[in-house]
Parts: C-alpha cells; structure tokens; sequence
C-alpha cells in the first residue's frame, strides 16, 4: 500500500492533537518515528520551528508564495479540486503578527476541497470558520504565542473531517 506525503502529515497532525501535543510542543523527535500502516512502513513527517524539513526549498512566506510553498511541504499539488487553506486566517493576520505568528508558514496550512456544489468545501466553510476565529480572539486579545498556537490545533481538528483533499 502506498502512502501520500499528505497523508502522512494529517497522520502527524491528528496524533499531536489526539496526544495532546500542541504545535511548539511537538518535537521533531515526537514526530519522526516510524508508523506502521498495513505492512507499510511510513516515516513520519520530521518539523523543526514548525517549518516542514524537505528537499523542496521554499519561496519566501507571503500570501502570494502560500500554495506553492504548501506543495513543497506536503509533496502534493491537487490542482483546482483544491484551495489552500489558512489555519489562522490572513483577515487576522494583525493580531497573529504581533503575536509573532507568520501565518504563511506553510505549516499552518492544509489543502481544503473547493469543488463546486459539495457540501463543506472551502468557500461554503471558510466564513464559519473566521467567524470562530473572530469570536475566540475578541475574547483573548492578550493571548499568549501559545495559547493562540493551542487555539489553532484545537479549531483545525474541529474543520478536519472537512478536508478532503
């Protein structure tokens, strides 16, 4: 059986939110450890500074440079069946910034589905989605880096079972 490089990276992702791990907390030596997927071995995804370590080089993290920076650290491009997805969204990117978040760190994405006419893809979810965002910052102005990173694990496992790309 043939596992994706994406696959693998939504396998790291769930274990650190079912293992309680939040994004500064997972350390590279958490999420380098072999998984066993049917008689599949898959080498979990390595991250240092929540940068994905890879081959790829990365353009520099700006909006513009986003999708093609999210291929090279999933190793996928899904074309137009998919949008990239922003896990902490570029409408706060004021609050992330001064929280010394850049939210176009490929890390904080994932790929969402964008077909036209399915149910829970990208544009019918995205404005419930800052609204959560919206309401979770109104109430924690003076969160700390961590507290927003913990935040962003905890609402990207909630969107999750909508990503199906």
């Amino acid at each position: 059986m043939k596992i994706c490089k994406f696959c693998t990276l939504i396998a790291a992702i769930l274990m650190a939110v079912v293992f309680g791990m939040s994004g500064q907390a997972a350390s590279a030596s958490s999420l380098t450890s072999e998984t066993t997927v049917g008689v599949t071995t898959v080498a979990a995804p390595q991250v240092q500074n929540r940068v994905m370590v890879a081959a790829a080089e990365y353009r520099p993290f700006t909006s513009a440079n986003f999708r093609y920076n999210l291929i090279q650290r999933t190793g996928y491009d899904p074309g137009s069946r998919c949008q990239e997805h922003h896990t902490m969204p570029e409408a706060f990117s004021t609050y992330f910034g001064a929280k010394g978040i850049l939210i176009h760190d490929p890390s904080f994405g994932l790929w969402w589905g964008s077909a036209a006419g399915v149910a829970n893809n990208h544009s019918d979810l995205s404005a419930a989605y800052n609204r959560d965002w919206q309401r979770w910052i109104d109430q924690n102005l003076n969160a700390t880096k961590a507290t927003v990173l913990q935040f962003n694990t905890s609402i990207t496992a909630v969107y999750a079972r909508y990503v199906r790309c």
